[in-house]
């Protein structure tokens, strides 16, 4: 769950947000789910929730931080070529 406007975005594999960049990686007899953002935008910094369906509930909140600085590098062709960091706590 996305804190700040409370949006679920996934329960288990399924999805309920239409931003394709959001997606949940849950391999095959694992006890391990990560929620994957495609090409992270600062908009997307904030608090996300992960929620376990146990009584009583478990839940974890993580502080996602996108810095909206990037360098500009250039290849030897001279094409510039974005990188953008990302930190998460």
């Amino acid at each position: 769950m996305r804190k700040r406007d409370m949006h679920i975005l996934s329960a288990g594999i399924l999805m309920y947000t239409s931003d394709l960049r959001f997606q949940v990686i849950h391999p095959d007899k694992s006890e391990n789910w990560t929620l994957q953002i495609k090409s992270p935008q600062e908009r997307d910094s904030g608090v996300y929730e992960c929620q376990v369906s146990t009584e009583p509930k478990m839940s974890l909140n993580y502080s996602l931080n996108v810095v909206d600085c990037y360098r500009r590098l250039f290849t030897r062709d001279n094409f510039p070529v974005k990188a953008f960091p990302v930190a998460v706590s």
